[in-house]
C-alpha cells in the first residue's frame, strides 16, 4: 500500500528528474522541492500553507521553478464486501517567482501549468504501471484539479494540481493479534 514515503518519494524523484526544476537535495540554492502537511479542512489547510511559507520564506528560490508537494488525506469506503478502499487526495504547486506586470503574472501561470501537467503525466505513469495496477491502485482522473494560485509572499505565483487515487485498504483493516499483548 502507498504511504507517505512512497508518496514523497514519487513526486521528489519528478522534481530532481524534470529539467526545468532540477531539484538537488542538500545543496544550497538548489532545493526546489518543498513537502507541506496540510490538513483536509479548507480554514486549516489556509492556516498550514500560510505557515509554512512564512517558515520557508528564505529559502524558497526567487529566480527558478519549485514544487511545494502537499500531503495526502485518506476517505475510507467500506464496500459491503470483504473490501475497504482507501481513497486519497494529493497533490502539489509548481511556483515561481512573477514580474509584477500582468504579462509577467501569465507567464508563470502559463510556464508552471505546463511543467505542472509534465509533473502529473509522471504520477499518471507510476499509478499505471503494471506493479501499480497489481498492487490495486488507480488514479481518478475525473478528480483533477489545476488551479492558478498566487500572489503568494513576494510575488510567488504557480499552478495548483490536485488529484485522487485509490487502493485497497483491507489489510489495514485485517486484525493481527501478534501486535497485542494477551
Amino acid at each position: 500500500m502507498l504511504n507517505q514515503i512512497t508518496y514523497s518519494d514519487l513526486v521528489r524523484d519528478l522534481a530532481i528528474r524534470h529539467k526545468e526544476i532540477l531539484h538537488q537535495p542538500g545543496v544550497p540554492k538548489q532545493t526546489r522541492y518543498l513537502k507541506v502537511t496540510v490538513s483536509a479542512d479548507p480554514i486549516q489547510k489556509i492556516a498550514g500553507l500560510a505557515s509554512f511559507y512564512n517558515k520557508a520564506k528564505g529559502t524558497l528560490p526567487g529566480e527558478a521553478y519549485f514544487v511545494v508537494h502537499l500531503s495526502y488525506d485518506t476517505l475510507h469506503e467500506d464496500t459491503g464486501s470483504d473490501q475497504v478502499l482507501a481513497h486519497r487526495r494529493g497533490g502539489f504547486m509548481v511556483m515561481h517567482k512573477a514580474k509584477d506586470t500582468d504579462e509577467g503574472r501569465d507567464e508563470v501561470l502559463t510556464n508552471t501549468e505546463r511543467i505542472g501537467y509534465e509533473l502529473l503525466a509522471g504520477v499518471s505513469a507510476f499509478f499505471r504501471d503494471p506493479a501499480g495496477r497489481r498492487a490495486g491502485r488507480m488514479l481518478q482522473r475525473t478528480g483533477l484539479v489545476a488551479e492558478a494560485v498566487g500572489p503568494m509572499g513576494d510575488s510567488f505565483y504557480g499552478t495548483r494540481f490536485e488529484f485522487d487515487f485509490t487502493e485497497s485498504a483491507t489489510k489495514l483493516f485485517t486484525f493481527d493479534a501478534t501486535k497485542f499483548l494477551p
